[in-house]
């Protein structure tokens, strides 16, 4: 049974969640899908892995994926984010073309967008690496060498200073202009969540709300 709102909210919703591989974005995007589906307002859900590779062709070991042309990635971000009346989720590594997302057609005041970084430790995302069934990374096939340049690219993503780094993502929330939250661990994810769950969907609310209480979530 969908929830009832418990207050007005700014809609069509727009969120971004940022973080290393194994931080958990794509849990908490599928989360979020999942949440707006039960108050009756299906969102679409982007993973931004398919739109920088070309994950339509066959997964053969040892091939390495097809990395889409800019106006390709940028062609399918404005479609998927104009599928749904009542809003996106797009989650990724790709720094870039997150902000893309707040300079497209569909959104017509960035300051509406909801930016999520999961900001977790290294031994928290390797863990989970480590337990991923397979690996989308640079070759088509989870082969032990793939997830080896995988796991080294993620441990990088902290000393690293490109848009697909903890520097490049810190620097996309500090300029943001709208809502935003850094989370630092499993258990404020799992608690932000809940209290988006408890406010039937209202994420901008919920998080401009952990915006004003200024703790080191």
């Amino acid at each position: 049974m969908a929830q009832t709102p418990t207050s007005p909210m700014a809609f069509p919703l727009r969120v971004i969640v940022l973080g290393n591989s194994g931080s958990g974005k794509s849990y908490l995007a599928d989360a979020l899908e999942t949440l707006m589906a039960s108050v009756g307002r299906p969102i679409t859900c982007v993973h931004l892995d398919h739109v920088h590779f070309d994950t339509t062709q066959p997964r053969l070991p040892g091939v390495k994926l097809v990395r889409r042309s800019e106006a390709e990635k940028h062609a399918l971000l404005d479609a998927a984010m104009q599928a749904s009346p009542h809003g996106w989720v797009v989650e990724g590594i790709f720094g870039e073309l997150a902000a893309r997302c707040l300079d497209t057609p569909s959104v017509s005041n960035p300051s509406e967008v909801v930016v999520v970084w999961l900001s977790l430790d290294w031994d928290v995302c390797l863990q989970r690496l480590a337990h991923r069934p397979n690996n989308l990374g640079t070759t088509a096939a989870g082969t032990p060498e793939s997830i080896a340049k995988l796991h080294q690219w993620a441990a990088d993503y902290y000393t690293r200073s490109d848009q697909r780094s903890a520097t490049g993502h810190a620097a996309l929330v500090a300029a943001h202009t709208g809502p935003a939250v850094t989370l630092r661990s499993a258990e404020s994810v799992d608690r932000w969540l809940a209290a988006c769950e408890a406010a039937a969907g209202d994420v901008a609310t919920v998080t401009r709300q952990w915006q004003d209480e200024k703790a080191d979530f």
